[in-house]
């Protein structure tokens, strides 16, 4: 339901729908997560296959061409079975079986992890990242897409960020402060990631929960207003954002399970 613009809702039309409706291209299949993006949207199915829909444009949707689908469309040309899908503005990824990280879509500002950024770069097929060359030969274990940028944590722990979130890295570079150095407490691992305008969350294994990025200013036209708080912060190091992860306060006696990170909010789920 919302906004239709580019097919997004998977209804056959462009138009907006204001209450839930049954996606009819999907009845019968069973289904176990899905994701929205700008303008597309991905579902996963129980036997690995990624259904897509929406704007087509950049390669989002992984069907091999920018057209615009008004129904889910499976990839077909899939390199496996996925066991994960996410959804940014204007690209997708996934993690297969084993564990590869795959991407598709715009590539402008590195989002995709992969080289040979531009203003028309683009993979409009699910992309292997090495993992060898880009993750020490690790399985990634959760992956997040933002705006613009993506954050990936594996098997160890490890946390890779790329795009433009503000650190410059185009393909992935390890950000320390949330890796896991020998000796770090088995616990404080991190197990799940969320990336949203510029910004990330970092979920532990104890279910603590770190925050890192731009807390976005506010803009009335040209003026700043204030902040969109989106870290979740009482007040931030600068008024730019934080640059290494720090805990959220409000949530240090909390155990959080899930984080989800969107344009200007944030939720967790913790008790």
């Amino acid at each position: 339901w919302h906004g239709g613009g580019g097919g997004a809702l998977g209804h056959g039309d462009k138009a907006s729908q204001p209450v839930p409706k049954l996606i009819q291209g999907l009845s019968g299949k069973k289904m176990r997560s899905v994701a929205c993006g700008g303008r597309h949207s991905a579902a996963l199915a129980h036997d690995g296959t990624i259904w897509t829909w929406g704007q087509g444009e950049q390669g989002r949707l992984g069907h091999g061409s920018n057209t615009d689908c008004l129904e889910p469309a499976p990839i077909e040309d899939a390199p496996q079975a996925m066991e994960f899908v996410e959804c940014g503005e204007a690209f997708c990824a996934a993690i297969g079986k084993d564990g590869t990280l795959y991407t598709w879509g715009k590539n402008k500002v590195g989002e995709l992890g992969l080289e040979g950024m531009s203003v028309f770069a683009q993979e409009s097929q699910p992309t292997a990242l090495e993992r060898e060359e880009c993750f020490k030969n690790k399985s990634i274990a959760h992956v997040a897409c933002g705006v613009q940028h993506c954050v990936a944590v594996t098997e160890d722990g490890a946390v890779y960020l790329w795009g433009a979130a503000g650190f410059s890295h185009h393909t992935p570079a390890r950000l320390n402060p949330l890796s896991v150095p020998k000796g770090y407490p088995a616990a404080q691992q991190v197990v799940q990631v969320g990336a949203g305008n510029s910004y990330s969350a970092a979920v532990g294994a104890d279910g603590s929960l770190r925050v890192f990025g731009r807390n976005r200013q506010w803009l009335d036209g040209f003026t700043v207003v204030g902040t969109t708080n989106v870290l979740g912060l009482p007040k931030t190091s600068s008024g730019w954002g934080e640059v290494e992860p720090v805990p959220v306060p409000a949530l240090q006696d909390k155990t959080v399970s899930g984080v989800a990170c969107g344009y200007f909010h944030t939720a967790f789920i913790a008790r």
